[in-house]
């Protein structure tokens, strides 16, 4: 039970479809549902994306063994 005032923090990581190189929509779905629910009065205020440069890239099997993804753009061109 959160306070009147209160605040709810949660993290939903990616997720992908299986056998393809696609972001799967399931985590857009639960945080729609979330403030969709009038029961729950909730609200999004902000979200956050965390940015770690050391992190490998994901899925392996697309970043790695078959090599689908976007490329970084170069400004230098």
């Amino acid at each position: 039970m959160l306070k009147e005032d209160g605040s709810l923090v949660i993290e939903i990581g990616n997720s992908w479809e299986e056998k393809r190189p696609v972001h799967s929509l399931l985590p857009f779905e639960a945080l729609l549902r979330l403030v969709i629910n009038e029961k729950a009065n909730l609200r999004l205020i902000q979200e956050f994306i965390v940015y770690n440069p050391s992190r490998l890239p994901s899925p392996a099997q697309w970043v790695t063994v078959n090599r689908i993804r976007t490329k970084r753009f170069s400004k230098s061109r």
